[in-house]
């Protein structure tokens, strides 16, 4: 515990606050800064998000679907085809398959004749309806990668023609597509750049927080120990007094 007067040690603790009030404009300064940095990085991360999300429905964009039959090999299976802007999906009880509308070389229409329930599992064993007339799809798709052509088979379908007719209109607008998709991974890569910067300001601004902070800590240490040393001095004194009055009462009694 300091050993000056009150009075030095009151002017101690008044020295302190002063010297942390003259840097006080600088602390908020830097806090300012720092709350502005990390809106501006939260402005640039969301921008980032938009495009991943215009990016994501680009590719989820479906423009038909069709109840149908995949033939794979030998065995069926019933399902949903979708058209998207780049893609042809099939999804199924037993998988899915996606076929990129650029790998698409020609159509053939052809006819079936399946049960309702074919392509079911188990009721297509137990009790898979009476056969009707329907109409086939056959894709023949170039495998680029694994250099030969493949053959899709979509049955029992009751708008083949319609089916066709929209992957041939989604197979047109290819380039667009792709256009659109250069812009948006363009867009992303300029807003991750901008992210990138805006994080870098931010934690420099964090830093300078941190820096003032640490500038601003030792006084507000110096201050808190004399005060708290003052605390416990005015406390002694009190219950000193305290027990000389007691002291006092109790001479007064024994006379």
């Amino acid at each position: 515990m300091s050993n000056g007067s009150d009075a030095e040690r009151l002017g101690e603790i008044n020295k302190l606050n002063q010297a942390i009030a003259e840097r006080e404009p600088l602390r908020r300064a830097a806090q300012a800064d720092l709350a502005s940095a990390k809106k501006t990085a939260t402005g640039r991360q969301n921008a980032v998000k938009i495009i991943e999300g215009q990016t994501a429905a680009l590719g989820a964009e479906v423009h038909g679907r069709y109840h149908t039959v995949y033939l794979n090999g030998k065995s069926l299976d019933r399902g949903t085809a979708q058209i998207g802007n780049e893609l042809l999906r099939f999804n199924g009880w037993y998988g899915h398959i996606e076929v990129l509308l650029s790998s698409i070389n020609s159509f053939e229409l052809g006819n079936s004749k399946l049960p309702p329930r074919a392509g079911v599992p188990f009721l297509d064993r137990v009790w898979p309806g009476t056969p009707r007339a329907a109409t086939t799809l056959l894709l023949t798709i170039h495998e680029k990668n694994e250099g030969r052509t493949n053959l899709v088979v979509l049955a029992d379908l009751n708008h083949s023609t319609e089916l066709q007719v929209k992957i041939e209109e989604r197979i047109a607008k290819l380039g667009e597509v792709a256009s659109r998709r250069s812009e948006l991974n363009s867009q992303r890569e300029e807003a991750l750049a901008a992210l990138a910067e805006a994080t870098e300001a931010t934690k420099q601004a964090s830093a300078h927080v941190a820096a003032v902070e640490a500038e601003i800590a030792p006084y507000q240490t110096q201050r808190d120990t004399l005060i708290k040393q003052q605390d416990q001095l005015n406390r002694l004194r009190e219950a000193k007094a305290r027990a000389d009055l007691e002291t006092a009462k109790k001479a007064g009694k024994g006379k």
